[in-house]
C-alpha cells in the first residue's frame, strides 16, 4: 500500500514588516520631582500674574471711580497767586566799598528767590536727574515709575520684597509742598495729588514748574536753592561746584537725615553713589568733571558766619540793623499809610534788600568796645553803676557808618537804643 504524503503549503507574509513596540522606560524618581518643581513654579508665576492682573483691573476700577465721584479733576494751581515767604537782607559796605550781606530778617522759613535764568545748569540737573529723570517727558506724572512702584509695593506686601521706592515727580513734589500735606498722606490726599500734578503741567512750561520747585524745596535749615546755598555753603547759587549742587540735591530726598551739616556721611554716600553717578549717566557732567566732584570735601559754613563775613540770622542783631530796621518799617508806614504791624510783616517777609551806609570794620570794633566791660572801667566801679553810654560816627556827608546804643553786651533784638530812641537837649 502506497503511502501518501501530506503537502503542508508554507505560509510568507508579504506585507510590511512589522517590529514589537517597546515599552517606554519609567521615568526616574528625580525626572519626576524637577518635573513637579517646574510645574509648581509654572503654577506660582501664574496665580501671581493672575492676582496683579486682578488687582490692577479693580484697584483700577476703584480709583476711576473714586476720581469721578470724589476728586475735584480740574483742580488747579495758580502759581502766580502762591503767598510764600521769602528773606529779607540788609547790606552795609566793606574796605572796597563793596555792599556785603550782614544780616537776614525772616519769619519762618528762610528763602530767598532766584530766576532759574541765574541757577546754573549743572544745579538745575542735579536735582532733576536725582528726583526725576523724565521730568521732561512726563505729563507730571510718571506712570512708567508709578506702576513699577505699585508692583514693588505688592510684592513687599507678599514677602518677596523688602525694598521701598517712592514714585513722586518734581511737579508732584512742588503740589505736596505748596498744599503742606506733609504727614496727612491718605488715598484721597494722593490722588488730589496727582490731578494736580497733571492739570499744573499742562498748564504751565516745564521751566515754570522747575524754578518754583528749585525755590520751594525743602532744604532742612533752608528753603530754595540760593538759600540752602548761603546756608550750607556761604555762597550764591551761581558759585556752587557740582559736588555742591549734588549734596543740596541729596538733601531733598530727606531734609531732616540727609542735609549736610548734621549728617554729613549720610549726605557724601549719597550724593557719591547715586547723584553724581546720574548726572554722569545722563550727561550733565563730563567725565573728569565727575572725577572731581567724587574727590570733592565740603566746607559746610552752617550759617556761622559773623558781622564781617555774611549772614548772621542767628545771632544777635547789631545795633545798627535795629536803627535800619525800625527806619524801613517807619518809611512804608508814611509812604503807604500801612501799619507797624503789617510793615514788619512784610519786612520779614517779602525779601527786601536793604542798603545802608554802614561801615562793616567800623561797626565792628565799635561793637566790640562797647560790649567790653574793660572800656567803662572806673576805679573797679561795677559796669552797672555806670551812667549808660551810646555813640553815633558819621561821615563828611552825613551817612551814619556806625552806631551803638548801650553799653554790654546786647542780648536781644531791636532793644531800646539810646542812640536812636532817647532825645537829648542841645549840647548835651
Amino acid at each position: 500500500m502506497d503511502s501518501k504524503k501530506t503537502d503542508t503549503s508554507r505560509v510568507v507574509r508579504t506585507g510590511p514588516k512589522t517590529t514589537r513596540k517597546q515599552r517606554k522606560k519609567p521615568p526616574s524618581k528625580t525626572k519626576k520631582t524637577v518635573k513637579a518643581i517646574i510645574l509648581t513654579i509654572f503654577k506660582i508665576i501664574l496665580t501671581t500674574i493672575l492676582v496683579i492682573t486682578i488687582t490692577v483691573c479693580i484697584v483700577g476700577t476703584a480709583l476711576t471711580i473714586y476720581v469721578m465721584e470724589f476728586i475735584e479733576a480740574d483742580a488747579t494751581i495758580d502759581i502766580n497767586m502762591l503767598k510764600m515767604n521769602f528773606t529779607s537782607s540788609v547790606y552795609g559796605l566793606d574796605e572796597n566799598g563793596e555792599n556785603v550781606e550782614v544780616q537776614s530778617l525772616r519769619h519762618g522759613e528762610n528763602r530767598i528767590w532766584v530766576d532759574l535764568e541765574d541757577i546754573p545748569k549743572h544745579v538745575q540737573d542735579a536735582f532733576v536727574y536725582s528726583e526725576d529723570e523724565r521730568f521732561y517727558t512726563h505729563n507730571g506724572i510718571d506712570f512708567k515709575r508709578t506702576f513699577t512702584a505699585f508692583i514693588n509695593e505688592i510684592f513687599r506686601m507678599l514677602g518677596m520684597t523688602e525694598n521701598r521706592f517712592g514714585a513722586s515727580t518734581i511737579t508732584q513734589q512742588l503740589v505736596k509742598n505748596i498744599n503742606g500735606d506733609y504727614y496727612e498722606r491718605t488715598i484721597e490726599v494722593k490722588i488730589q495729588e496727582i490731578v494736580q500734578a497733571m492739570n499744573l503741567d499742562r498748564s504751565y512750561t516745564k521751566e515754570q514748574i522747575l524754578e518754583l520747585y528749585l525755590n520751594y524745596v525743602g532744604l532742612h535749615y533752608a528753603s530754595g536753592v540760593q538759600a540752602g546755598a548761603k546756608y550750607y555753603f556761604d555762597k550764591d547759587v551761581s558759585q556752587l561746584t557740582h559736588a555742591e549742587a549734588a549734596a543740596l540735591a541729596t538733601t531733598t530726598k530727606s531734609p531732616k537725615y540727609y542735609n549736610p551739616e548734621s549728617n554729613t556721611e549720610a549726605n557724601k554716600e549719597r550724593r557719591n553713589q547715586f547723584a553724581l553717578p546720574k548726572m554722569l549717566e545722563f550727561g550733565t557732567i563730563t567725565q573728569a568733571e565727575y572725577d572731581v566732584a567724587i574727590k570733592e570735601e565740603l566746607v559746610i559754613t552752617g550759617n556761622s558766619s559773623s558781622l564781617t563775613e555774611g549772614d548772621s540770622s542767628t545771632q544777635v542783631q547789631s545795633w545798627y540793623v535795629d536803627a535800619a530796621i525800625n527806619a524801613v518799617i517807619e518809611d512804608l508806614c508814611a509812604k503807604f499809610g500801612y501799619s507797624k504791624e503789617y510793615a514788619e510783616q512784610l519786612l520779614y517777609t517779602s525779601g527786601y534788600q536793604v542798603y545802608t551806609p554802614m561801615d562793616i570794620k567800623v561797626q565792628a570794633i565799635l561793637e566790640k568796645n562797647f560790649a567790653d566791660e574793660s572800656t567803662f572801667a572806673v576805679n573797679g566801679v561795677a559796669l552797672e553803676d555806670i551812667p549808660d553810654a551810646s555813640m553815633v560816627i558819621s561821615d563828611y556827608n552825613g551817612n551814619i557808618v556806625a552806631l551803638v546804643g548801650g553799653k554790654g553786651e546786647k542780648t536781644g533784638d531791636r532793644m531800646w537804643n539810646d542812640a536812636t530812641m532817647s532825645t537829648r537837649p542841645a549840647g548835651s
